[in-house]
């Protein structure tokens, strides 16, 4: 058994990034031969170590994403969302949001106000629509959204309002606006005549665009051009992406916490 603990070791540190791994690139990486992988991989998926989601592919399953984050995932999570939208805010000194699509719904992770007279509230609750066709933030997390949710979006919500998104009143315009987005890989809208906003997109660990940074600003106030607020959030971005890669931070990850939490919570 003690022979077998460093060979174990050894492939679950290729897992410690969070992505997922063939079988061929698991037995280069870690050196054991076929036989060994084969067996271990085996037994570590049978007790919840790691899990395969496709054939000859294989990740961290719950348990060791139990063990390696806990329950403080969602605390990491608003660690580096929170650390993003405070370096918006202070190179911009406006409105910063960190935005995630998470089990069919848009969450707003957190929202961070300049310390200044006038404030910019882009989001009005009183329209339910805004949620995702009214904002920078709802448009990219909508944009990167599997079809199966912007069907679903559309149901519940209907299609966006001449005022709220005049370029998108029916179905095919609505997704050619969002085909729109993907391409350019930002937003920048006017939320009325007075408050501009613009968001891009960000990926986790496994590359599923699931959150989106923006910003908010009253138009005639803005010191910045809006390339150079897009540059700005777009390096921001990529500075949360990192962030998550090294963490190993999967939105499937959340799933299994949150999951595991509930079960908790009912025994």
């Amino acid at each position: 058994m003690i022979k077998v603990v460093p060979k174990i070791m050894t492939l679950l540190e290729l897992f410690a990034s969070g992505e997922e791994i063939n079988f061929s690139e698991i037995t280069r990486r870690s050196g054991l031969s076929r036989s060994n992988v084969s067996h271990l991989l085996t037994s570590l998926c049978a007790n919840g170590v790691l899990s395969r989601p496709g054939y000859g592919v294989y990740r961290r399953g719950e348990r060791l994403i139990r063990l390696c984050a806990g329950d403080n995932l969602w605390h990491d999570l608003t660690i580096m969302a929170e650390r993003c939208a405070d370096n918006i805010v202070a190179r911009l000194n406006e409105l910063a949001v960190v935005g995630l699509r998470f089990q069919g719904r848009r969450l707003t992770l957190v929202k961070r106000k300049p310390v200044k007279s006038l404030q910019v509230e882009p989001e009005n609750e009183r329209h339910r629509q805004a949620d995702w066709y009214g904002t920078a933030n709802g448009r990219v997390l909508l944009a990167f959204a599997p079809e199966t949710i912007v069907s679903e979006v559309v149901r519940h919500y209907g299609l966006p309002s001449r005022k709220v998104w005049s370029a998108a009143l029916t179905f095919p315009k609505l997704a050619a606006e969002l085909k729109r987005i993907r391409e350019q890989r930002f937003v920048v809208m006017n939320v009325d005549d007075e408050i501009k906003a613009i968001g891009v997109p960000a990926a986790d660990a496994s590359g599923d665009t699931a959150f989106s940074i923006a910003t908010a600003f009253p138009v005639f106030s803005r010191r910045k051009t809006d390339l150079e607020v897009t540059e700005l959030l777009s390096y921001e971005a990529i500075t949360f992406e990192k962030e998550m890669a090294i963490r190993g931070l999967r939105v499937a990850d959340l799933n299994l916490c949150l999951a595991h939490a509930s079960a908790n919570t009912g025994k």
